[in-house]
């Protein structure tokens, strides 16, 4: 065997050595990534002037649940399972750059800083800061459907029964605002690019609502105020931030 061959040859042999070393890592990071069902979000990332700006936030919070995750912003009522311990659940860290091109990139974090699953990057040309981020988040999930995260372990009996009265208090407050609401009061959709605008019977336009890579859940533009419409029981919810609070108002739409 002549040197050139024998050279060849090692290199092939460091390549196949670098991907097992490489699938080996990986599937190292999905055993761990599986050991975790619920994920924090802060309420407020470092370079972002309010709570929830652009709704950075909220949409990582919609993307994880959609992966399987149940995620919660740090200014939420919390399962006694994630109260009890940091350890029990993953951080969100968020970093976005670029100046021509929006680009975004999240990382799922342990208790002890290690850092489980780093996403590629989400690029966008996109000159709305509301869409650049919608577009650039959607683009840095995409490829999170691959790793083929799946729960493997057991939640506690006693954070079920938190969690279901938890959702018995939710849907009682919810029925006093559908109680509270004018019942004959409805306003109809009108497609327009990448989603919706909503119209009252003048018709004059309420609310712009784009589309999100989940069913029944769109980016709702109201005025000045950005938010979340997502539909629940049969009804649609507009959830929103207002000086800090969050706020939740039922609208009767028609598609």
């Amino acid at each position: 065997m002549n040197f050139r061959k024998l050279l060849m040859l090692k290199k092939r042999v460091v390549l196949l050595l670098s991907i097992c070393f490489a699938c080996c890592s990986l599937h190292a990071q999905v055993s761990e990534l599986n050991k975790y069902i619920y994920v924090l979000i802060p309420e407020k990332f470092d370079f972002q002037s309010a709570p929830n700006q652009y709704n950075i936030n909220t949409l990582l919070k919609l993307h994880l649940q959609k992966e399987g995750f149940e995620a919660y912003m740090s200014d939420e009522d919390l399962p006694i399972e994630m109260s009890r311990s940091k350890c029990n659940y993953l951080n969100v860290q968020f970093k976005r750059s670029g100046f021509l091109n929006l680009k975004t990139q999240f990382s799922l974090v342990d208790c002890s800083k290690q850092v489980l699953y780093t996403s590629p990057e989400g690029s966008t040309k996109t000159k709305d800061m509301f869409l650049a981020y919608r577009e650039s988040i959607q683009l840095a999930f995409d490829n999170f459907k691959n790793v083929g995260y799946k729960f493997s372990g057991n939640k506690s009996v006693e954070v079920e029964q938190t969690d279901k009265t938890s959702a018995v208090n939710i849907e009682e407050r919810q029925l006093v605002e559908k109680d509270s609401s004018d019942k004959e009061l409805f306003f109809f959709s009108q497609p327009i690019a990448n989603g919706f605008q909503v119209v009252d019977s003048k018709p004059q336009v309420i609310m712009r609502l784009f589309h999100t890579t989940a069913k029944n859940i769109f980016i709702g533009v109201k005025g000045d105020t950005h938010g979340v419409l997502f539909q629940k029981n049969g009804q649609w919810f507009f959830e929103f931030y207002e000086n800090g609070k969050l706020i939740s108002e039922k609208i009767n739409i028609r598609f």
